[in-house]
């Protein structure tokens, strides 16, 4: 089987790559193209791993209510008297806000 390379360019490039790396013309451009097609098809999977992650957080989303990401920072960690606002049990320390509580931590 053949191939026909009409450009002088692509010719020029095929030569200069096979002398650098010591290989034919053919050797060259076969490993260019397993190198560049190589790069297609992770660039193409990344993409489609992102698309199915993005997916599947939209669908987490759409589950979840409002969050300590809708409260101030400071609601959630003090209390009226600027107090830290964590309640501890043993070995369970809970941070709340108002009577909902957002974080527990084992100890």
């Amino acid at each position: 089987m053949s191939i026909n390379i009409k450009n002088e360019e692509t010719c020029r490039l095929a030569r200069e790559l096979a002398r650098l790396t010591g290989d034919t013309v053919t050797g060259a451009i076969t490993v260019a193209l397993c190198e560049r097609l190589e790069r297609e098809q992770l660039r193409r999977d990344i993409q489609t791993r992102t698309r199915k992650l993005r997916s599947i957080a939209e669908r987490c989303a759409e589950h979840m209510g409002p969050g300590p990401s809708a409260v101030e920072h400071g609601d959630m960690l003090y209390d009226d008297q600027g107090l830290p606002n964590c309640k501890s049990s043993g070995r369970v320390h809970e941070i709340t806000v108002g009577s909902r509580p957002v974080l527990s931590v084992r100890r």
